[in-house]
């Protein structure tokens, strides 16, 4: 449930062009689903922070970029998501966030997926608890099918079968 409560503050923050933060929530929520992934694996381990290698595959180079911009270590990657001024010789990081278009869209990118795995995640978790045959399963079922078939239209390839997306988001920094 901290995955879907955070929902609307990481849509926030990348809408507002608060790329570092957004990149530190959704840090926050990879982690998440990889601690489910060690829980399906019987891996999970308490007090220890989840490891991407228990995430799939094509997945787990999102989680060092993500990294990469919520350390404040990397100057790089934060100057290249900060405003700069420069003016009367005089330059300086602006404290007004700057808008990025490729930068939103692969956060949001990144975003949209990883609800996508969570919503999958509470699909079977339902599904294990109330059965299958439970009509509110069916409907779970239908909806996630209906978000895909929007997300395909949007550009992801999905196979709702395997309940992935085969698009990978694009880098955002």
């Amino acid at each position: 449930m901290a995955f879907f409560q955070g929902i609307p503050v990481s849509e926030t923050l990348i809408s507002e062009g608060q790329y570092i933060k957004a990149a530190a929530v959704l840090k926050q929520d990879y982690e998440i689903l990889v601690r489910i992934a060690e829980v399906h694996a019987g891996v999970d381990k308490p007090g220890i922070t989840p490891q991407a290698k228990h995430f799939p595959e094509e997945a787990r180079r999102y989680y060092g970029d993500l990294n990469k911009v919520a350390h404040p270590s990397n100057q790089e990657y934060l100057e290249s998501l900060l405003a700069r001024l420069n003016e009367d010789g005089i330059s300086a990081i602006s404290c007004s966030p700057i808008y990025s278009f490729e930068s939103s869209m692969a956060l949001y990118e990144l975003h949209i997926w990883l609800i996508l795995i969570a919503v999958r995640e509470h699909i079977v978790l339902f599904g294990d608890m109330y059965g299958t045959e439970d009509s509110s399963y069916l409907d779970s079922l239908r909806w996630f099918a209906h978000g895909a078939r929007l997300l395909e239209k949007a550009g992801f390839v999905f196979e709702a079968s395997e309940g992935e997306s085969n698009k990978e988001p694009a880098d955002f920094a």
